[in-house]
This record gives C-alpha cells, sequence and structure tokens, in this order.
C-alpha cells in the first residue's frame, strides 16, 4: 500500500538540540561510566575506612569522581568537535513512502522504512534509529504543531517499533 504524501521541509539546526540528540544517544553509555564511578567511588570509601590505605583510596575516590562528573562531558565534548562540522549546516528533508531523504551541502542520505528500527522523540525533533548506533535525526521543531504531529504519526506508521 503506497500514499501519494509526502514531506519536505528545511530545517536550521540548533546547537543546543544537537547536543541533547547526542546525549540521548549516549545516555545508555554514560549510565555505565556513571556507575563504573559509582563503584569506584565507594571502594575507594570501603577501603579508606576498613583499609585505611590513602593511596588506593585517594586513586578510586579521584577516578570515581571523574568518571560520574567530568568523563560524560569530555566524551560528548569530543563527539561533538567531530560531528559538528555535519550537524550544524542546514538540511533538507523528503519523507515519504520510500523512506526519509536527508540532504546538506556535504552529503545526501535515503534511509530507506526497513533499515529504521525505532523513533524516539524529543522536544523539536524525532530520531530515527538506525540498528544500535547510527540515527537521523528530524528537526520537527520549525514545523507548526500540526505538520509536526502529522509527520510524526506518518512516520511511527512505517517503523517497526516506535519508542
Amino acid at each position: 500500500m503506497t500514499s501519494d504524501v509526502i514531506f519536505t521541509f528545511s530545517a536550521q539546526p540548533d546547537e543546543e538540540q544537537s547536543r541533547a540528540a547526542l546525549r540521548h544517544l549516549f545516555r545508555q553509555n554514560f549510565v555505565l561510566i556513571r556507575s563504573l564511578g559509582t563503584a569506584l567511588f565507594l571502594i575507594g570509601l570501603i577501603s579508606l575506612t576498613w583499609d585505611g590505605s590513602a593511596a588506593l583510596s585517594g586513586i578510586c575516590l579521584g577516578l570515581g569522581v571523574a568518571f560520574v562528573f567530568v568523563v560524560p562531558p569530555l566524551v560528548l565534548r569530543r563527539i561533538w568537535r567531530k560531528m559538528s562540522s555535519m550537524l550544524n549546516l542546514p538540511i533538507t528533508y523528503r519523507v515519504d513512502d520510500q523512506g526519509v531523504f536527508v540532504a546538506n551541502e556535504l552529503m545526501e542520505q535515503l534511509l530507506r522504512w526497513p533499515a529504521v528500527t525505532r523513533i524516539e522523540e524529543l522536544p523539536g525533533m524525532t530520531i530515527l534509529r538506525v540498528g544500535d548506533s547510527a540515527f537521523v535525526t528530524l528537526r520537527t521543531g520549525e514545523l507548526s504543531a500540526e505538520e509536526a504531529a502529522a509527520l510524526t504519526e506518518f512516520v511511527k506508521a512505517r517503523v517497526g517499533r516506535a519508542a
């Protein structure tokens, strides 16, 4: 069954929105990193209390704090630096029964519906996930509320499972 529905629109990327998408996409990795940091911090406290070894305790406490508070923002900043040249360019979208066509001045990509494994919604954007790590963002913040809702329903109807 095909339809004649085609959504075509352009969007100007918003840096904060791009960072929010990256934080959302890497949240499971950051939970793992922060959990490791919490475990190291607790080991450091226990070591300090029971053993009294200040050196080992200090290393564990320091690493724990770093893994909880320092490492995730550094990783996010590094990812942002590597991807910002692509994420900051104006984007043109075409969404139809074939899939999602995304283009900017450096690239063109057609993402067919069978490749999309799930969708995730954030304010002003819909994230199309391709497997566990690849993604495409549909920036819907510049669309009217009705257009954004229609686009989201169109996409949900074509994706195997919605998140």
